[in-house]
C-alpha cells in the first residue's frame, strides 16, 4: 500500500494549486491550518471584515465501507 501511495505522489503535476496540501511531499495538515490561519488573520487586518471557517475531519469517513 505504501508503494502505491508513493507512486501516486510522484505522478502529481507540479502545476497543482499551491493551496493543495494532501498527497504532496513536505506538506501536512499543520501547514494547511497555519496557512489558513495566516490568510484569515491577514484579512481581518482590514476594517469591517470578518472570516468564517469550517473544518471537517474526513479521516474516518470511509471506515464503514465494506470492500466487497
Amino acid at each position: 500500500m505504501l508503494c502505491r501511495s508513493l507512486q501516486f505522489k510522484t505522478q502529481l503535476p507540479p502545476s497543482l494549486d499551491p493551496m493543495q496540501f494532501a498527497n504532496r511531499p513536505n506538506r501536512s495538515t499543520d501547514d494547511a491550518v497555519t496557512t489558513t490561519l495566516h490568510l484569515a488573520l491577514t484579512h481581518l487586518d482590514n476594517k469591517d471584515s470578518y472570516v468564517r471557517m469550517l473544518f471537517i475531519d474526513f479521516s474516518s469517513a470511509f471506515n464503514t465501507i465494506i470492500p466487497q
